[in-house]
């Protein structure tokens, strides 16, 4: 697939998938969790021993992303995605039409010289346990889409200070990207809440409730082929209320996991056409949490 252009993730299609694991799962946080929206409705396996989850369709999706998000996975935890052109090879190594291999959980996070000698994490630049609260646990494998009705999804944590592994959703989308990339002037940043309260001497007492990040972006000089075919597509299926993961540069490296997010369109922007057969949408994303 194309590194030099925005990728737009979207429908999740994990509510339609038939979940399984030859695993256990903890009984009030099932696998079934996965299929929740909410973040911290989790799935959690028992213990540290390799955890697989297994998703079938009833028919054919075109896929091209999957992901997982708000997890408790170490710095040393490794992942790999797997999708499948039948429901019955699911888990195995037969009719797979896409292998991300084995991966880090957590990419590398820091660059030569930013970590003092004597880290663990010295050589790899890749996630401290303490960093992991820092980052909105997100790991993301794209490939160009292909049709497929399963998937699996394979973890390994053997040392995993909690002991267990847990999940909080699982991403199962197509994947788009637009013949151009965004136009310059797209805003990054963050929207912060906090709860404050004034004591009798105006002491201030403040509390960071949450932080989300912020996508602001324009496309500019689509063709009917991405304008209704896809742009408009995104507004009709998603709504403000549907997921969408976005990576804005997958050649960022280091930075691609602090651009990279699952988000909700913020408001509806209609689509301008500008002259014929050139057209542009602008885009609002905020993250999930």
């Amino acid at each position: 697939m194309r590194t030099d252009t925005i990728a737009l993730c979207y429908p999740n299609r994990i509510e339609l998938a038939s979940l399984s694991s030859p695993t256990a799962f903890a009984a009030e946080l099932p696998i079934t969790n996965l299929q929740d929206p909410v973040f911290n409705h989790w799935a959690r396996r028992v213990g540290v021993d390799p955890l697989q989850i297994n998703g079938t369709f009833s028919k054919q999706y075109f896929l091209g992303c999957l992901a997982i998000a708000a997890h408790n996975l170490s710095g040393a935890a490794t992942w790999r995605a797997r999708l499948y052109s039948t429901t019955a090879d699911v888990g195995s190594n037969t009719n797979v039409v896409y292998d991300s291999s084995i991966q880090r959980v957590w990419p590398s996070l820091y660059t030569f010289g930013q970590i003092p000698w004597g880290f663990d994490n010295w050589w790899s630049g890749g996630a401290r346990d303490e960093d992991r609260g820092n980052f909105t646990p997100l790991s993301v494998a794209v490939t160009d889409s292909v049709l497929a009705r399963g998937f699996t999804i394979d973890i390994e944590d053997a040392d995993n200070p909690d002991g267990y592994l847990q999940v909080g959703r699982v991403m199962v989308s197509d994947l788009w990207q637009p013949t151009y990339n965004y136009s310059f002037g797209s805003e990054q940043g963050y929207d912060f809440r906090a709860d404050s309260e004034s004591a009798l001497d105006d002491t201030e007492y403040i509390e960071r409730i949450s932080s989300r990040r912020l996508l602001n972006f324009t496309l500019e000089g689509m063709a009917q082929a991405d304008a209704q075919g896809r742009s408009f597509d995104v507004m009709r299926m998603l709504g403000t209320d549907g997921e969408l993961l976005v990576l804005p540069n997958q050649d960022s490296g280091i930075y691609q996991s602090q651009q990279t997010f699952i988000g909700r369109l913020q408001q509806i922007n209609p689509l301008k056409t500008v002259n014929y057969d050139w057209h542009e949408h602008a885009y609002s994303i905020k993250e999930k949490t």
